[in-house]
């Protein structure tokens, strides 16, 4: 049975291609709360932005923790960091900075704890800096 113009346009109006399934390029929920599971490769961009506290988010490495997740609490924007930058055992890590980075890499923690039989490498020509804050 073919389908008729009159069914292809009711259809592109709820969002339903022709083909039946769901063509979410036609979706717009207005005035609806709704939560939607992404899961999406490349660049996602939101034109209304991104909500929440990103506490779910992975690859993204922060320089502190806040004492408080509320935006514009004062512990919001008061911050711990450990002390101790611990290099567990049997670890082999070499750091390496590039002309690109000034030849220097960092961190905020003051001592770095290398564990038995471990290694902790700085490659020639690289810097190494600890307490980067120097707040320890």
């Amino acid at each position: 049975m073919a389908i008729s113009d009159a069914s292809r346009l009711a259809d592109f109006a709820t969002g339903v291609g022709t083909d039946g399934t769901l063509d979410v390029n036609n979706i717009n929920i207005a005035g609806v709360t709704t939560s939607v599971n992404i899961n999406a490769s490349g660049i996602v961009t939101a034109t209304g932005g991104f909500e929440g506290d990103g506490s779910k988010l992975t690859g993204v490495s922060g320089f502190a923790t806040a004492l408080s997740a509320t935006q514009g609490d004062f512990l919001n924007r008061v911050f711990v960091t450990p002390q101790v930058l611990p290099l567990g055992a049997g670890t082999s890590i070499t750091i390496t900075s590039t002309a690109a980075d000034g030849n220097v890499a960092f961190t905020r923690a003051s001592r770095v704890d290398v564990g038995t039989g471990s290694t902790l490498h700085v490659s020639v020509g690289t810097t190494f800096i600890t307490n980067v804050l120097s707040v320890f």
